[in-house]
């Protein structure tokens, strides 16, 4: 067991250090441009990696707790949140593999297009190792736009968003991804729900009551 979360936990760093390094030998034009890449890759290189490592160690810390219990998810989730209405759950706790998930599904009663499904992920335990990606995206930038739909990573109260957004002929559809107190993973698929709309709906979850008692 010891191995096995040694090797997982050089992963991060290990897979960094390929990236950079590709980027690192790509051809340019001149001299000075090569010069200039290589002492840029290496600023960046010693950032991402010094970041990852500081993932590494709160995703150690999340490794020795144990993670929050079915009767715990089954009596934290919420029946309605505003507007909409509990739809479907599946609960998931495998105490073999020390491991925890649930998936939730919401719609509204006047209009069948507004809904959206969430899965949790509790990094605590096993779970950990799925953590590190969200991680990092606290340490990336995007912000690109089309006619049709943008994708973004950015702030909202103190907490890491990835976002994508697109519209079309179905009306709209969102993607969230963010870490909820450093430890749950979650990500968000909706339906014709704004951005704005569906942080509303994030508030109500009132997450900080999922942990166990």
């Amino acid at each position: 067991m010891y191995l096995f979360k040694t090797r997982t936990m050089k992963r991060p760093i290990i897979l960094t250090i390929l990236f950079i390094s590709f980027f690192a030998c790509k051809k340019e034009n001149s001299t000075f441009s090569k010069i200039e890449n290589t002492v840029n890759n290496a600023k960046n290189a010693s950032k991402v990696i010094s970041n990852v490592k500081d993932a590494q160690k709160e995703v150690q810390n999340l490794v020795n707790i144990q993670p929050v219990t079915k009767a715990t998810l089954k009596a934290w989730m919420p029946s309605e949140l505003m507007d909409l209405k509990r739809t479907s759950y599946s609960l998931s706790n495998n105490g073999l593999v020390n491991f925890s998930t649930i998936n939730l599904q919401y719609k509204s009663a006047e209009n069948i297009k507004k809904q959206f499904k969430v899965e949790i992920i509790d990094g605590a335990g096993t779970g950990a190792t799925a953590i590190y990606m969200y991680k990092m995206i606290e340490n990336m930038s995007l912000d690109k736009e089309s006619e049709n739909s943008y994708e973004k990573i950015y702030k909202r109260e103190k907490t890491t968003i990835r976002e994508r957004y697109t519209t079309g002929s179905y009306g709209s559809r969102l993607k969230m991804e963010f870490l909820i107190n450093n430890r749950f993973a979650v990500n968000i698929n909706a339906n014709n729900i704004t951005a704005n709309q569906m942080w509303k709906y994030v508030q109500a979850m009132e997450f900080g009551n999922l942990q166990n008692q």
